[in-house]
């Protein structure tokens, strides 16, 4: 194993909190040597993706620290909006997080450490662990596929809530029990972007969704994958394909990525 001698974690603060209160947020347990079992590292404003990259050199495999698995404190309200649990090396492929209660945060590290866990558990369990921070059907995802085409919109729809969920893992996504939604079906009466994006705004308003930002399934989707399009504060817009395109919006909605490291990320695809 990549990490057989680690016996710590790390826990970068990007937020404004007096680190004193971290053993209290945290509530984690000591190692048996009388230590804490984590580092503190003061990284305030930096991104989550700087700290990403900032772990990768500062904490390579084979030392103290776990190479790929951190905890982020990254708002000033930890106990109603979570901190990131990052995973550099997940099962599906792709680097990712789910936010988690702060007091069972360096649990859930201490648990995956040792394989009592797995992220597949982690991310299925969103639901059940939710924050104020987990978006559920809160970003747009509209249809502008020929309406004879209605099932091919059923099935984007799916495969955007799936995700990466179930890559690399054995059954269906039914026979797993996929249960994160972060996007809401939309079928406009028109099918013309420059409408959408003009009538956005009562629509999230009518159905309790993103203001900002939304995604489109349109007829270039099976090749390219969906449109993500930014509202404000400046119009933007990109694509990323399958299945990763599934996460993006729920990475910029937990803080796992800004908009623009999700452009880059998704131009890597």
């Amino acid at each position: 194993m990549e990490d057989e001698n680690a016996i710590a974690f790390r826990v970068y603060v990007s937020a404004t909190i007096d680190v004193q209160t971290i053993p209290t947020l945290l509530s984690c347990e000591y190692s048996e040597d009388g230590k804490e079992g984590y580092d503190v590292q003061e990284v305030r404003e930096q991104t989550t993706q700087d700290i990403c990259r900032r772990h990768r050199q500062s904490a390579p495999p084979g030392g103290e620290f776990y190479s790929t698995l951190f905890l982020i404190i990254d708002n000033r309200e930890p106990q109603t909006q979570g901190v990131l649990v990052v995973n550099l090396d997940p099962y599906h492929g792709y680097p990712d997080a789910v936010r988690h209660w702060p007091g069972d945060a360096g649990n859930v590290v201490g648990s995956l450490s040792i394989a009592n866990s797995d992220w597949y558990d982690e991310r299925h369990s969103l639901v059940e662990h939710k924050t104020a921070l987990t978006p559920e059907k809160w970003f747009a995802l509209y249809s502008l596929v020929d309406s004879d085409d209605a099932a091919k919109f059923d099935v984007a729809l799916r495969v955007m809530n799936e995700g990466v969920q179930s890559v690399g893992v054995d059954g269906s996504p039914g026979e797993l029990g996929v249960t994160k939604q972060y996007h809401r079906g939309i079928r406009p009466d028109s099918h013309e972007l420059p409408d959408i994006k003009a009538a956005h705004s009562g629509c999230a308003v009518s159905h309790g969704l993103a203001m900002d930002m939304f995604a489109v399934v349109d007829q270039e989707y099976d090749s390219l994958g969906p449109l993500f399009v930014k509202i404000s504060p400046e119009e933007d817009s990109f694509r990323c394909t399958n299945p990763v395109a599934g996460e993006i919006l729920g990475w910029i909605f937990i803080n796992f990525m800004t908009w623009e490291d999700a452009k880059e990320f998704a131009g890597r695809q």
